[in-house]
């Protein structure tokens, strides 16, 4: 597949860009060659296309006024750029309106060329299906053959089915990549062994690592160098760092794990595990701190039902 083929399939089947309508690409100069792409894309399903370039702002900083105001002056904002736009206060105020928002913070041709290639009709249809055979179970048992084998209690949480990357409808937002299942876990419940073998956060890791968790807390961890990195993020965040806070599951075909978050947690037969806060997302436990921990090739069972097997989609 093409950029152009990656693009075409974010603007028309995901955000389901509709002749004359106007559609804003922002760009603060990362990967310039993917703005143009999906600019291009826009202008050849006949909507009234325009490309915005802006200086790179960091994540926290609010968007320049006049990004702002064309925001709101849009049908559909797709936005390529270094550092999310999710959380600003512009891309907040345009969803309210109305708009159609798709963020795509880091993508890289990587990306475009692979998880973007999706059939992302079929991903959400099976999103949707087994979200219908497990939205009311109450155990997830994960296991893998790296040694991984816990049980987490999911009783009455409820699974986040949104992250399917398909935007059609007025107020949607999407991030892009996307196709990841996921849910808060009970919090202070839940024993076993998780062994990493994928990637922490966007560290590949070098040697498996085991997490010993107990009543919901990791108690025992062990394993190669990215070990100095999880003591750090339980140093910041303290004991609420440890805690298990969720489980999501992979559900893109054409992802891989890269080391990069945007490809890594929705790579189809993997499980992640969010470590820390998960108020964010449904969940009890607050604070900043959060990292995620992946497994490659898993064995989901929700209920009684077996999800992902030894990393292949049964359900």
């Amino acid at each position: 597949m093409s950029l152009e083929e990656g693009a075409k399939n974010a603007v028309a089947t995901c955000m389901g860009v509709r002749m004359g309508e106007r559609v804003l690409v922002l760009s603060d100069g990362w990967k310039p060659s993917i703005p143009k792409a999906l600019f291009s894309a826009a202008e050849a399903l006949g909507a009234e296309a325009m490309l915005m370039q802006f200086l790179p702002q960091s994540e926290e900083k609010a968007l320049p006024p006049p990004v702002a105001k064309a925001m709101l002056a849009s049908d559909v904002v797709l936005a390529p750029t270094g550092n999310s736009i999710s959380h600003t206060k512009a891309r907040i105020a345009a969803t309210k309106a109305g708009v159609r928002i798709a963020s795509m913070p880091g993508i890289t041709l990587r990306e475009m060329n692979g998880p973007m290639t999706a059939d992302f009709e079929e991903m959400a249809a099976n999103i949707r299906r087994i979200y219908e055979g497990i939205r009311r179970k109450k155990k997830v048992h994960i296991s893998s053959s790296s040694g991984t084998d816990i049980t987490l209690s999911v009783d009455g949480r409820m699974w986040i089915t949104e992250d399917h990357g398909l935007a059609r409808e007025k107020g949607a937002f999407t991030n892009l990549p996307a196709g990841n299942l996921f849910t808060p876990v009970i919090e202070k419940k839940g024993d076993g062994t998780i062994v990493i073998d994928g990637t922490i956060d966007n560290n590949k890791v070098s040697k498996p690592i085991k997490l010993t968790v107990k009543k919901g807390m990791i108690k025992e961890y062990s394993g190669g160098k990215e070990v100095e990195y999880i003591e750090k993020i339980f140093e910041k965040g303290g004991n609420k760092a440890r805690y298990i806070g969720g489980l999501g599951i992979g559900m893109n075909p054409k992802a891989k794990v890269v080391g990069h978050p945007l490809q890594d947690e929705i790579a189809l037969g993997t499980t992640h595990f969010y470590i820390g806060e998960n108020y964010s997302f449904g969940g009890r436990i607050r604070g900043a701190v959060r990292m995620s921990a992946l497994i490659k090739k898993a064995t989901v069972k929700i209920g009684e039902i077996t999800i992902i097997e030894n990393g292949e989609l049964v359900y």
